[in-house]
């Protein structure tokens, strides 16, 4: 018998919502699911799956599931509480290790009734019905790795409702909207039923366009990044087992170089002793360290055992699983060493705590784990490496890319559909900004699609994107995002105060999963506090000046000297900065040289200038209007 990955020791149920078990057996088989006094008995269906409803309950636990079929298995420490699906792209992705005060979070993690589910990433070209992991407790070694937005949110849901909190974290950093939407869905939008059409037509001649792709990026690489040196750390003994590298620094992996004020790109010798029990010696073994960003070579015992190159354009996001021959595994200390080289953005260890082991590769009891301190050595400094502005070749969209229409709703959504859940929080947008324009269309057939398939109308919460230097689509974007508010159940939390100018991951987490709750709390759980920041209701003239009046305006007031932002234009279109005043819950607008003002607008551009904040500090978004 098989029962889904999401039923596991240690779940959060949704309270007061039918609680949905299914899983395996062989075909026509009677299976009986018994939660308390609550129980169901459905029998398999022809492809062996089954599925049990059993009547809603509320908060509690810890409770026991028992499920009889062929064979008989119970799952304990069940709580019923807030369950949350946690999507997007990397800044929903980001772990708490890479994150502001990341060490005094991690020591600060030990919520047991905080639970942590982690959907793998996965690009199968057919619709996936499980998913191979489990739920952990919430702890200062099960948080490092975990999604940082999510963990602000739900520490603070579970800190003032009281309940358990289940978080179900699917991301996929550098992904697009399109991605996460079924086939079904984006065939209802016209240009997306097009670019279905042409994806399945690509992949005709998908092998050519890929080899153009390649020889293009790669010449593209060799004029505007820095080159590898050459490995002379190997040379001088660095990946041997006798090597003392008792002066190197220790890092914490996983998690990017520059998350541990490494702040640069380069190449980056990384060790680690393994002490290998006896039952694992002289066995060929699977070393295991997830994706590397961006080339590795990889060392067992001074051996080679693997290496990705840049050959790969992907080959930041390749999971690294490199076979061990069973010659090179002794009973003890043996040590495993690798080299990483990173020409731009992030550098290191990037992937799970779960996915950096050597052991047995289909024995999990067998894995001796490797995440943690490894020692390291720099051994080239390439400095910040600036690749804004540069223009680089389109990567065409294969089987298996993460950017393939759907593919991640088949594989990283599809497998969830029919676990109870409260809502979902998303915080993605910056792979879809070169075609801002048409981000409120896939945005809400996403979610339109994604409570379709739930069967219910649940709240769904999103981050409008942070200040960064970019490009100026960035404004149209965070407008569409805005836009998306129309529908019903959904909240945004503005976060144009928290970004960093010259990195699209801001390390703030904490603020932005702390606004999302407070929408939650404020919805969902009827708390009285202050949601949003302030918002522009309307704009009208008053002689040269206009009047901009907001809601959620308690307190309004600049977050400096005076307040910053504001831009007024004529009738030629032309903006110009204003000059800008509180008066009550509004702010009179004026510039020079505008007699008549035609528009306002306020923070829009791709990292704005701007301060206007209310009681509760939080901050007013971009908007555009027209005067009145």
């Amino acid at each position: 018998m098989n029962l889904a990955a999401l039923f596991t020791d240690g779940m959060v149920l949704q309270r007061d919502r039918t609680v949905v078990v299914w899983g395996w057996d062989k075909p026509g088989q009677e299976v009986t699911v018994t939660i308390g006094d609550a129980s169901g008995a459905p029998t398999a269906g022809d492809d062996g799956r089954f599925v049990a409803e059993l009547p809603a309950m509320p908060a509690g636990g810890p409770h026991t599931m028992r499920v009889a079929g062929t064979e008989t298995l119970t799952v304990d420490d069940i709580m019923v509480g807030e369950v949350w699906l946690c999507s997007g792209q990397s800044n929903m992705q980001w772990s708490v290790d890479d994150s502001d005060d990341a060490e005094a979070e991690i020591a600060g993690a030990d919520w047991p009734d905080i639970r942590l589910f982690h959907v793998p990433p996965l690009t199968s070209p057919d619709h996936a019905t499980d998913v191979d992991t489990w739920w952990r407790r919430c702890s200062p070694k099960s948080v490092r790795p975990f999604s940082a937005v999510a963990y602000s949110f739900g520490r603070d849901i579970h800190r003032t409702q009281g309940v358990a909190v289940g978080l179900i974290f699917s991301a996929w950093g550098g992904t697009r909207a399109e991605a996460w939407t079924s086939e079904e869905k984006l065939m209802s939008i016209p240009r997306y039923a097009e670019m279905i059409e042409i994806f399945h037509a690509s992949l005709v001649d998908f092998d050519a366009a890929w080899a153009t792709y390649r020889e293009k990026n790669a010449t593209w690489e060799r004029d505007n990044l820095p080159e590898d040196p050459g490995n002379g750390g190997f040379d001088m003994g660095w990946a041997g087992p006798e090597f003392d590298d008792s002066d190197w620094r220790t890092m914490e992996t996983p998690g990017s170089w520059q998350s541990h004020g490494e702040g640069y790109s380069g190449v980056f010798w990384f060790r680690r002793e393994i002490d290998v029990p006896d039952s694992l010696s002289g066995r060929d073994l699977l070393l295991s360290l997830g994706p590397l960003d961006k080339a590795d070579e990889t060392y067992f015992n001074g051996v080679k055992v693997g290496e990705t190159t840049l050959d790969d354009p992907l080959s930041w996001s390749i999971p690294r699983r490199y076979e061990v021959p069973a010659g090179l595994v002794k009973p003890g200390r043996n040590v495993v060493a690798t080299r990483i080289y990173s020409h731009m953005y992030a550098g290191g260890f990037l992937g799970h705590a779960d996915e950096l082991f050597l052991g047995l590769p289909d024995e999990r009891k067998s894995h001796v784990p490797l995440d943690g301190a490894w020692r390291f050595h720099v051994e080239h400094d390439f400095g910040f490496v600036e690749v804004a502005g540069l223009s680089q070749p389109e990567m065409p969209i294969g089987p298996d890319n993460p950017n393939a229409p759907s593919i991640l709703f088949r594989n990283m959504i599809h497998p969830l559909i029919g676990y109870g859940i409260r809502g979902t929080i998303w915080y993605q947008g910056e792979s879809n900004v070169n075609q801002a324009a048409e981000y409120f269309d896939i945005f809400t057939a996403l979610i339109a699609d994604w409570r379709e398939r739930w069967g219910y109308e649940f709240p769904f919460y999103f981050v409008q994107l942070a200040n960064h230097v970019a490009n100026s689509n960035w404004p149209v974007l965070r407008k569409q995002q805005k836009m998306a508010l129309a529908l019903p159940q959904t909240g945004m939390a503005v976060t144009i105060d928290v970004g960093m100018p010259y990195d699209i991951h801001p390390t703030n987490k904490r603020t932005v999963g702390e606004r999302l709750s407070r929408i939650a709390r404020h919805f969902v759980h009827s708390e009285d506090i202050e949601y949003s920041g302030p918002v522009a209701e309307s704009a009208k003239a008053d002689g040269s000046s206009c009047r901009v009046t907001f809601s959620h305006a308690n307190g309004l007031r600049a977050k400096g000297d005076k307040v910053e932002g504001f831009e007024l234009a004529c009738a030629d279109g032309e903006f110009l900065i204003a000059d800008s005043a509180i008066d009550g819950d509004a702010v009179v607008v004026s510039a020079d040289g505008i007699d008549t003002p035609k528009a306002v607008r306020y923070a829009w551009k791709d990292d704005p200038v701007c301060n206007l904040i209310n009681g509760d500090d939080l901050p007013a978004g971009p908007f555009r209007m027209d005067v009145e």
